[in-house]
C-alpha cells in the first residue's frame, strides 16, 4: 500500500548504512531542504510498505521539528507493529541562521498605461508558522499561502498597478518576517527591485543658450529637451514666421544652431520628441532681443492674436504627419542654418 501523509517519525543523522541491492525505498522525500534555525520544517513524503506489512492508520500524525542540525537524515518509522528504517536515499537538510530573501516578480517590458501585477513571495518551510510579507506598494497587504507542486509551501502578496511615467525608477522593497523560538523572536529578510517603465515623451521644451536676451549677429543654440526619450526615434524642428507661415527644418537632431538676424524677430520655434510610444510637440519659443524684453511664446499673444486655437490644432496635425513620414535612422548631428531658404518647406495658413 502507499500513503501520502505527515508521520510521527525519527530522522537519524549520521553515516549512511549500506543500501541493499534492489531495495524498495521506504519513503520518497526531496533530496535537499532548507530550514530556519528556531523554526520548524515540514517534510513532504510518500510512504510505502510491502504487501505483507501492516500499518496502523489510527495513530497520530505530526510534523518534524528541527532546530539546529545540518546533515544527512534517514527515515525511520515506529508504528506499533511496523518498525523500519530507510537505508537508501537520505534527505539532506541545511539549517540556516538567516531566512532566505523574498522574491519580487515584475513582468518584463513595462509600458505606460498598461496594467501589471507585481508579486512578492517567500518560502514557508514551516506552514504552521509562515512568514509575514510587507512591502512599499501598500500597507498591510493580505498574505496568502499556496502549496507548490512538490508539496512545499509559499507565502505570497500581490498588487496590480496601472503604470504611469511616475512609476519609472520606483523602488519596490519587500520584507519577509519569520517567527522563531515559538513566536518569541522574529528573523527578517528583504529584497528590492526597481521599476523601469517606458513612456511617451513628456515636458517637451525648447531651451535657448546662451540665455536670452540675444543680439543680432550672435550664435544661438536651441536644444529640444524632453523626458521619457529612452529608445528615441528622433527629434524635429519647426519655425513659425511672423506672418503665420510654418516652416519645417528637415533634420533629425536635438540641437539646432543658427546666427541671429533681424528677421528672427517675431518668429517662434517648436521642437518635437518621438519614441515608439508616441510623440509630443513643445510650445513655441520666441527669442528675446536686447532691445525688446517682451517674451514671445506660441501660446502667448502672437498665436492668440494671429491664429488662435485653430492654428495650434493645425500645427499639431501637420507636424505629426510630417514627422512620421520623415522618421528615419539618420545619425545624430547638429543642424546649422546656412540661409533663410536652406532646409525648409513653407506651409501657409489662411
Amino acid at each position: 500500500m502507499a500513503a501520502i501523509m505527515l508521520l510521527s517519525v525519527f530522522f537519524v543523522s549520521g553515516a549512511l548504512a549500506s543500501c541493499p541491492e534492489h531495495a524498495q525505498p521506504l519513503v520518497t522525500t526531496p533530496q535537499e531542504m532548507e530550514a530556519l534555525s528556531g523554526s520548524c520544517l515540514q517534510i513532504p513524503c510518500n510512504f510505502s510498505i510491502n504487501a505483507e506489512e501492516t500499518f496502523d492508520h489510527t495513530g497520530p500524525t505530526s510534523g518534524f521539528v528541527i532546530t539546529s542540525y545540518t546533515g544527512s537524515y534517514l527515515f525511520k518509522i515506529d508504528n506499533r507493529a511496523l518498525r523500519r528504517m530507510e537505508t537508501c536515499d537520505p534527505l539532506q537538510i541545511k539549517v540556516k541562521d538567516s531566512p532566505p530573501s523574498p522574491t519580487i516578480e515584475i513582468p518584463g517590458d513595462l509600458k505606460e498605461a498598461e496594467s501589471v501585477t507585481v508579486t512578492c513571495s517567500a518560502p514557508a518551510p514551516c506552514p504552521h508558522s509562515p512568514p509575514k510579507l510587507t512591502w512599499t506598494l501598500q500597507q498591510d497587504p493580505p498574505n496568502t499561502m499556496e502549496e507548490n507542486p512538490d508539496r512545499t509551501f509559499t507565502t505570497k502578496i500581490q498588487k496590480t498597478l496601472t503604470l504611469t511615467d511616475q512609476h519609472d525608477g520606483f523602488n519596490i522593497t519587500c520584507s519577509a518576517s519569520y517567527p522563531v523560538n515559538e513566536g518569541k523572536d522574529v528573523k527578517t529578510a528583504e529584497e528590492t527591485k526597481t521599476l523601469h517603465v517606458s513612456y511617451a515623451p513628456k515636458d517637451v521644451t525648447v531651451v535657448v543658450s546662451p540665455a536670452d536676451p540675444v543680439s543680432v549677429g550672435s550664435m544661438v543654440n536651441l536644444t529640444c529637451s524632453c523626458r521619457g526619450i529612452r529608445a528615441a526615434d528622433g527629434f524635429a524642428w519647426l519655425m513659425m514666421m511672423s506672418d503665420g507661415r510654418l516652416h519645417t527644418m528637415e533634420d533629425n537632431t536635438q540641437l539646432y544652431v543658427f546666427e541671429v538676424t533681424n528677421r528672427d524677430r517675431g518668429r517662434s520655434y517648436f521642437c518635437g520628441c518621438s519614441n515608439v510610444l508616441g510623440l509630443q510637440l513643445s510650445k513655441g519659443r520666441a527669442l528675446i532681443f536686447e532691445d525688446d524684453q517682451q517674451v514671445g511664446t506660441a501660446d502667448g499673444h502672437l498665436i492668440l492674436k494671429m491664429l488662435g486655437i485653430i492654428m495650434l490644432v493645425s500645427t499639431m496635425v501637420i507636424f505629426e504627419c510630417w514627422f512620421r513620414s520623415r522618421r528615419s535612422s539618420k545619425p545624430e548631428k547638429v543642424f546649422t542654418r546656412r540661409g533663410e531658404r536652406a532646409g525648409r518647406r513653407s506651409v501657409n495658413f489662411y
